[in-house]
């Protein structure tokens, strides 16, 4: 739809709803009801609607407008405006590559916005279908904000899972190979928490903003959705340090490899260098040498030098070096 609506509807109080086509968004809204108006940000029909028709100030359209935006709470003279985001859980999208949804909430009206599909607000649509969806604005957002914080769960169990294979495999084992997906999996908890964080604050500004928007009921769903989120920050924290602490056992596994490697040929090496210093006295081409007549001088250089290995050998020992 080139005007940017993607769906449009009147609340009838009870939980249904009554859906209405581009031609009726700016009529008058009946007593009683709310109408919510879903669009998309990145048709230009959006932008021209919100800019001279919707009658919004143009600090409030620049800020539903925003091409990067972060989850927060803030009273505009136009109404509250709502920011938050879930996790992409889109076709071939990365969880952690989260989706922002923007609401303007006013007296009677509800007005959001969103540049990717967000199950939740669908599933706010086929609610409304079936009319057990949200009855006036403050169930408006309970529906947005539990439905978001329900769909982080999966996603970060799924995380849990995944980093507790790894931690079996490597402290069951004597492997220094660092799993392909241990750096993938930090980078998803840290753009999770990025946003999460944040996300908690939102909510917490949100249970507390003054009026009649929301009442005690909602403001309870909402604060145990706040709590539900600070287990998450928590719960990520935890995995990010267990992360880090599988990475540095990895690295200090590999380092101590390394070392005995090199502590083995260091004691080839001390080994080696005096037969290697006799062998090339010995194989200077100039007139003298002891031995060049002898059957065998041969052997005695081979003895001496096996003698010296032993010794060698024996002394390493005795001063705990091997």
């Amino acid at each position: 739809m080139e005007n940017g609506l993607r769906y449009a509807c009147d609340f009838d109080g009870q939980g249904g709803a009554s859906t209405i086509d581009w031609a009726e968004i700016n009529t008058t809204i009946a007593s009683s009801k709310t109408r919510w108006l879903h669009f998309l940000v990145e048709e230009p029909g959006t932008e021209t609607w919100l800019r001279s028709e919707s009658g919004l100030d143009p600090i409030t359209c620049d800020a539903l407008l925003a091409e990067n935006t972060r989850p927060r709470v803030t009273q505009m003279d136009d109404g509250l405006l709502v920011i938050l985001r879930g996790v992409n859980l889109n076709p071939a999208a990365d969880p952690e590559d989260m989706v922002g949804i923007r609401i303007l909430i006013q007296a009677e009206r509800i007005i959001s916005l969103r540049i990717r599909k967000l199950k939740t607000t669908e599933e706010i649509q086929g609610a409304l279908e079936k009319g057990i969806g949200p009855k006036n604005s403050g169930d408006f957002i309970v529906h947005m904000v539990k439905g978001l914080t329900e769909r982080m769960e999966p996603v970060i169990e799924n995380i849990d899972d995944e980093l507790g294979i790894i931690e079996e495999n490597i402290f069951s084992s004597t492997g220094d190979q660092t799993p392909d997906n241990l750096a993938s999996l930090r980078y998803t908890l840290i753009s999770l928490i990025r946003y999460v964080s944040p996300q908690r604050e939102a909510l917490s500004a949100l249970k507390s903003i003054k009026g009649s928007l929301l009442d005690d009921d909602q403001r309870q769903k909402i604060s145990e959705a706040e709590n539900t989120l600070l287990r998450y920050v928590e719960d990520m924290n935890a995995m990010r340090d267990r992360a880090i602490i599988i990475y540095d056992e990895i690295r200090t596994r590999l380092q101590e490899r390394m070392g005995k490697t090199m502590y083995l040929l260091t004691v080839v090496t001390a080994l080696l260098l005096p037969p290697s210093l006799i062998a090339g006295v010995l194989g200077i081409n100039v007139g003298g040498m002891p031995g060049v007549n002898s059957p065998w001088a041969f052997s005695i250089v081979v003895t001496l030098i096996l003698v010296l290995c032993g010794f060698e050998l024996w002394l390493l020992k005795r001063l705990k070096w091997i």
